[in-house]
């Protein structure tokens, strides 16, 4: 499978990513969560690779992706510029983009710093940001706590408690099959990546791309959990200000979609990225299905 060097950057710290599909067909970019991998999106990718070029990158600190020596390639726009030159030397503009989680809040400050380069925007059970710089910087401070427990205690302690936090409760419970997909996919990490990870990608190391919403002009679907109450209200919350967005809200179902409703998510995605391409223009934040 491929690596990805971006300037700067040599293996074992390069990115990892597969590719599916006719390399002639229309890009896309799928980029999974927090301890997730590029399997994260496999049932999707089968439905997506039969009309389009499928890339699928492991982020930095997760699965067999490395860890720049450069903490600065960890945040959301370092991995957002690295991903943007990964799509200039494996697929063709423009590429539409599929974001979940983190990998939705850093497929929005990619779209924010190229639009001319985003086809499509997909984010599911994602946000803009904290827009609190108090919150913002407090959310810092949690995640290096828990970064530091992996440090010292390894991944099996950290993984046992964080399917407990109340955003990933909100599921339906797991099928057996679910679950061992899920813990499949984890072991593909190492502890330091996902320390990193906390230290440089989540919610409290990023701007908040809020203020840019009311003049977004990238053609987005926004799809999130009807369990999920904390990110459906955060994805309700964008829909109203992103002039033509789209809203799904998947009923049944909590913060990770992409496991819990795959045949849902497949044909929400399917039929946006293939419909008829329409500029977007103001007006009503878009329906709810499910």
């Amino acid at each position: 499978m491929p690596w990805f060097e971006a300037p700067g950057t040599r293996r074992p710290q390069a990115l990892w990513y597969t590719g599916a599909g006719d390399r002639d067909a229309p890009p896309v970019l799928m980029l999974h969560g927090f301890l997730g991998t590029h399997a994260t999106w496999q049932p999707l990718a089968r439905v997506l690779r039969r009309q389009h070029h499928v890339v699928r990158p492991d982020l930095y600190g997760h699965g067999r992706s490395g860890i720049p020596a450069d903490a600065q390639r960890l945040n959301p726009d370092g991995l957002a510029r690295d991903l943007l030159a990964l799509m200039a030397a494996v697929g063709r503009d423009p590429f539409s983009l599929v974001g979940y989680s983190m990998g939705g809040r850093i497929a929005l400050r990619m779209a924010a710093a190229a639009p001319e380069r985003v086809a499509r925007l997909v984010l599911v059970s994602t946000s803009a940001g904290i827009p609190d710089p108090e919150e913002r910087q407090a959310r810092r401070r949690a995640d290096g706590r828990l970064a530091d427990q992996i440090d010292e205690g390894g991944l099996d302690g950290f993984l046992a408690r964080w399917d407990d936090t109340p955003v990933l409760a909100s599921g339906r419970p797991l099928t057996p099959g679910e679950r061992r997909r899920l813990v499949h996919d984890r072991r593909r990490h190492q502890p330091a990546g996902i320390a990193a990870s906390l230290r440089h990608t989540g919610a409290g190391v990023q701007v908040d791309s809020g203020p840019l919403l009311r003049d977004w002009r990238v053609p987005t679907l926004l799809v999130a959990g009807s369990r999920d109450e904390k990110y459906a209200a955060a994805m309700r919350a964008m829909a109203a200000v992103m002039p033509g967005a789209e809203l799904a809200i998947v009923g049944g179902v909590g913060h990770r979609v992409p496991l819990e409703a795959p045949g849902e998510l497949a044909a929400l995605v399917s039929r946006f990225l293939t419909a008829r391409p329409a500029p977007p223009a103001p007006g009503p934040p878009g329906h709810s299905a499910g």
